[in-house]
């Protein structure tokens, strides 16, 4: 119990060191690391014979590693090519790259779903297809097949910004209403204006523009 439970929070730790980016979105090297690192970790936990420095070393070896090969790519072109490699255009203005697909090891019955998965339903639709580095394709599609905007249609609207979470069931969030720029007064202000106090609301948000949405407490 004693060993597993360090290697949790050491995991955690090494996890956390490499950044926050979720497996789908993970490059070449983090998701190597990452396999490593598990790989690595779960052997003193099932074999007690194996010392934890034996794990605990190549984790951080691991890790210090990583955070060398993404300082790296940062800084120099060559590193980015050889760790990150290229983006691949499968479709370049409306036409189908057959050696890109190629290269990408990808099947026009693929990249056909992948289409759909994005919301395209015809190739004829697409200007680019640019499958990332991190294994996602990339979809713009052509102007004549993209929604209108606000600025086409010749109509101003205003910047609502994000929806900030203030109260969830029950609980202020202090952090929520300093990102707001607002302060405890507003806030009961609000509840005394709708006849409530903290505990009765499950979830209030406030936009940018001091939009309010509450839900009460069933």
């Amino acid at each position: 119990m004693i060993r597993a439970t360090i290697i949790y929070i050491l995991l955690i730790f090494t996890i956390r060191m490499t950044g926050k980016r979720q497996i789908g979105e993970l490059e070449v090297s983090e998701l190597v690391s990452t396999f490593l690192i598990s790989e690595i970790a779960s052997a003193p936990i099932g074999n007690q014979e194996i010392p934890l420095t034996f794990a605990i070393v190549p984790m951080l070896l691991i890790v210090s590693l990583e955070i060398i090969v993404s300082y790296s790519v940062t800084r120099f072109e060559f590193a980015k090519l050889l760790f990150l490699g290229r983006p691949i255009y499968l479709i370049r203005r409306g036409k189908v790259d057959k050696a890109a697909l190629a290269d990408a090891r990808m099947t026009v019955e693929e990249l056909l779903t992948e289409l759909r998965q994005s919301g395209v339903t015809t190739i004829e639709d697409v200007d680019y297809a640019i499958l990332e580095n991190n294994g996602k394709l990339s979809v713009i599609p052509r102007a004549n097949a993209s929604p209108p905007s606000a600025a086409d249609l010749g109509i101003n609207v205003s910047e609502k910004g994000i929806v900030h979470a203030v109260i969830v069931d029950g609980k202020i969030k202090k952090q929520t209403l300093c990102d707001l720029g607002k302060n405890r007064r507003w806030l009961d202000g609000i509840l005394q204006k709708h006849d409530l106090s903290a505990k009765d609301v499950f979830i209030l948000t406030a936009d940018d523009c001091d939009n309010i949405y509450i839900v009460r407490k069933k």
